[in-house]
């Protein structure tokens, strides 16, 4: 940087200083005090200086859209975003106010990295990215084992859990382990009493006795709401005005990821597991994991008739 107040400075500190200066034909220095001084024309005596910032200049493609600094490759970008986001003053002409840093985004759950596929918004850029590779297809992490692809490492990581047999996650209240925190999650519903209300005839459980009085009506037999279309009849008024898409061939659920639709929004939160690779339901003999309970019912029925007796 061909700042004087610069100029005897550290090598380390001329790089950092010298990504702040936006395009501009002089520096703005910075006192110690914090306070930003006037312009100085920069000095002339650094021909090779001059000729490397020219040479730098003709190979720039990617430019920051907060202060407009350009880079020659994204990486050095993405590295860069981190000062706009680090509390410090900006030096740039297009932003000199100071901002809020990473941590304290974190803590007020603020999202600013947003999906243009989806709509997703995350946190972190880092957490974007790994989350476009599955709009994109994109599915490097193998499996040793078997050769199923992931588009996440964290996906890999689960699956492997299949072939070692390995349960990493332990109810403190009972002692039994799960392979997913998720399944972990649902399992401590029992004891935490979130589901407290259960249904004598089949032991669904419920949050509350409303929920469970609307269930039992279907073991009550008891089906006052009739379809007008096809005379078929319900125990629910919410049971019949699902019923009648299917008439009406309304599909109100749409996945934002392909943008398929569907009638029922159980239907969608199915397919969505599909782009997530989610598979919320877990054989507890073998392991092996479905995105529908009926795809682990049947399995069961197959491979696992004794446990089932």
């Amino acid at each position: 940087c061909s700042c004087p107040r610069r100029s005897e400075e550290s090598k380390t500190f001329l790089i950092e200083h010298g990504k702040m200066v936006v395009e501009t034909d002089s520096c703005v220095g910075v006192e110690s005090s914090g306070e930003v001084s006037e312009p100085v024309e920069p000095r002339p005596e650094d021909p090779n200086l001059e000729r490397q910032q020219v040479k730098a200049k003709e190979k720039t493609e990617y430019k920051c859209s907060e202060c407009g600094e350009e880079f020659t490759q994204r990486s050095d970008l993405a590295r860069h975003g981190g000062t706009h986001t680090q509390g410090k003053l900006c030096e740039s002409a297009a932003c000199r106010s100071p901002s809020p840093s990473a941590r304290e985004k974190i803590r007020s759950g603020q999202k600013d990295h947003q999906c243009h596929e989806c709509g997703k918004a995350f946190q972190r850029s880092s957490h974007l990215v790994r989350h476009q590779k599955i709009h994109l297809g994109e599915k490097p992490y193998q499996c040793k084992e078997c050769g199923k692809v992931f588009s996440q490492n964290a996906g890999l990581l689960e699956h492997v859990r299949i072939h070692t047999g390995e349960k990493p996650y332990l109810c403190i209240h009972c002692g039994k382990n799960f392979r997913r925190s998720s399944h972990l999650s649902r399992h401590q519903r029992v004891h935490s009493q979130e589901e407290p209300c259960e249904c004598k005839e089949c032991g669904k459980t419920f949050s509350q006795a409303l929920f469970l009085t609307h269930h039992q009506r279907i073991h009550s037999h008891s089906r006052s709401h009739r379809c007008n279309e096809c005379g078929k009849a319900f125990s629910l008024t919410s049971d019949l005005i699902r019923h009648h898409r299917i008439h009406t061939g309304e599909k109100p659920f749409k996945c934002a990821v392909c943008q398929k639709a569907f009638r029922l929004n159980s239907h969608l939160a199915q397919h969505v597991r599909i782009h997530n690779e989610e598979k919320p339901y877990e054989c507890n003999e073998c392991g092996e994991a479905f995105r529908q309970r009926s795809g682990l019912f049947q399995h069961q029925r197959y491979h696992h008739k004794h446990s089932l007796a």
